[in-house]
């Protein structure tokens, strides 16, 4: 496994998206339930180097790392495009943004540590453990707050929050450049757009946002087409820019991947099957406890004498217990999130109407915002 790889060996999201005109963005869910499996059947086939010899089954995983690629060009679209619904005003808004995000996004993050440590604690008490027993420190723990290990170089309990810090960080430099970024100067948005990508050439590290702003941008672009505020050729010319600096700092592969969802997202209109839909919904929980869950089940295929047969059977469980145990995540932990997060409202400037068709909508609720 090459340290790119390596490096993406870890992976976040649903919901459906409106349109201006209403209706949903159905191709969104599709895609984030598609990259949330890819992450996933990435980590159970490369997770351990020891569970599967080189062949087709080891090779049918190889690239699911691109899942987080997949996740960084949605969010740079949604977000921006919920912001723009909810008429998003720096000055007035964004201490409210930021509750939003965080009643949104933190408790399930918060449970998902719990639920690690839990299961770290436990598999270390099991009959046959052969591993090292946990040593883990409270200043281990807390560094997780906040995403602080993104700075301090503190591992992390589930190797896909890195991908959460480098979002985190998204929202805060969004929230700052959106009224940059939509401004009716379309020189001043597509300066603004040009300097955000470009900065990825001013790091290669992988724990800041800096590196990935370039892949946010192929969203941003989207956006900005989806609405009106670019037109067509301005956006398409904007892309082949970004596909050359893509390629340039993250490679071919990388940059083809991150052209096609963003034309995926701004041309398909399909609708998808219930299944997608559903897998989208819970693609955040799915991110958020594949690696703790499905790998301790294949763990447990580790231990039975080896036979090709069995490892693909232990596969295919991981990934049936880890979507079940998403579901339930999903419902008793996501979703009040979701509620609580759609609760706080923006607060309306006298004589400025906010526009109300164009919000971002989970499944199951027609007041709440996307999961990003």
């Amino acid at each position: 496994m090459s340290a790119k790889e390596d490096e993406h060996s870890t992976s976040r999201h649903s919901s459906r998206t409106s349109e201006p005109s209403g209706r949903r963005i159905d191709v969104i869910d599709p895609l984030r339930g598609i990259a949330a499996l890819s992450v996933a059947w990435f980590h159970f086939t490369h997770g351990s180097p020891t569970y599967l010899p080189e062949g087709w089954l080891k090779s049918s995983g190889t690239y699911g790392w691109m899942g987080v690629e997949v996740f960084f060009v949605i969010s740079g679209f949604v977000l921006p495009f919920s912001m723009y619904a909810g008429g998003y005003r720096l000055r007035q808004h964004w201490l409210t943004f930021f509750k939003k995000r965080l009643t949104r996004l933190e408790p399930p993050y918060l449970v998902s540590i719990l639920v690690a440590l839990l299961l770290i604690f436990l598999s270390a008490r099991a009959p046959g453990f052969h591993g090292q027993q946990p040593r883990l420190r409270i200043s281990d723990v807390l560094q997780h707050i906040a995403y602080l290990n993104a700075f301090t170089g503190g591992d992390w309990l589930n190797p896909v929050y890195w991908t959460l810090a480098v979002e985190f960080q998204f929202y805060f430099a969004v929230s700052l450049l959106f009224p940059l970024l939509v401004s009716k100067d379309r020189r001043i948005s597509c300066a603004s757009l040009a300097t955000v990508a470009l900065l990825s050439l001013a790091s290669s590290n992988t724990s800041l946002v800096i590196l990935y702003l370039d892949i946010f941008a192929f969203g941003i672009a989207t956006f900005l087409f989806y609405v009106g505020l670019w037109p067509r050729q301005r956006y398409l010319v904007t892309l082949g820019g970004l596909v050359a600096l893509a390629w340039a700092v993250h490679g071919a592969l990388i940059a083809i991947v991150c052209l096609s969802v963003a034309l995926i997202i701004a041309y398909a209109r399909w609708k998808p099957h219930g299944l997608f839909v559903r897998l989208g919904a819970i693609s955040y929980s799915l991110y958020l406890l594949h690696v703790p869950i499905g790998g301790r089940v294949i763990n447990l295929g580790i231990r039975i004498p080896y036979s090709l047969s069995w490892r693909l059977v232990f596969l295919l469980l991981a990934v049936v217990v880890s979507i079940a145990a998403s579901l339930l995540f999903n419902r008793w932990v996501e979703r009040p999130a979701q509620r609580w997060s759609s609760s706080i409202k923006y607060e309306r400037e006298p004589g400025h109407p906010i526009a109300e068709a164009p919000v971002p909508l989970l499944p199951g609720s027609a007041q709440t915002e996307p999961s990003l």
